[in-house]
């Protein structure tokens, strides 16, 4: 039995940079809309009803993506649903150090979701707090995990 200790899920759409995207992209797509039907170009109504479907494609799947971690009784594990349909364990052997950090998502990892950074890898949606997983080495390389909680305890 693999009791859950702690549970979080976080949302992809609370960052405030996607956020910002995507209502940048709706005005603009809002504009040209006008513009069209203002100069009357009937010509290209079929290439607008196609961008806003991938608009409205590429949104839903934005805003539905969501960071779940749980820490159990015997493992951490990780989805970023829907890229990962299974969760990523983490067994507790294989961690060789943990700490709490603050990190910069966009200089050390290029941005958020899963990245792969100069500082390793990072699962995080939002924010700039984390704990910090170093893992024993594998094939000679030690393996870093960023996983970015709401809120970073001292007492992991």
């Amino acid at each position: 039995m693999n009791d859950s200790i702690f549970s979080e899920t976080q949302y992809l759409r609370t960052n405030p940079f996607l956020r910002a995207a995507m209502f940048v992209s709706v005005l603009a797509l809002v504009v040209s809309l006008a513009n069209t039907y203002k100069t009357e170009q009937i010509n290209s109504s079929f290439e607008q009803i196609i961008s806003i479907i991938i608009v409205v494609v590429i949104f839903t799947f934005l805003f539905n993506i969501k960071l779940q971690t749980e820490v159990k009784t015997d493992a951490l594990y990780i989805k970023l649903f829907p890229l990962h349909i299974n969760w990523q364990v983490f067994n507790y052997k294989d961690i060789k150090l943990y700490n709490t950090i603050t990190y910069r998502p966009i200089r050390d990892y290029g941005g958020w979701g899963i990245r792969y950074g100069r500082k390793g890898k990072a699962y995080n949606a939002y924010g700039n707090r984390g704990v910090l997983f170093i893992l024993k080495k594998e094939n000679g390389k030690e393996k870093k995990i960023n996983v970015r909680f709401s809120k970073p305890r001292t007492n992991c």
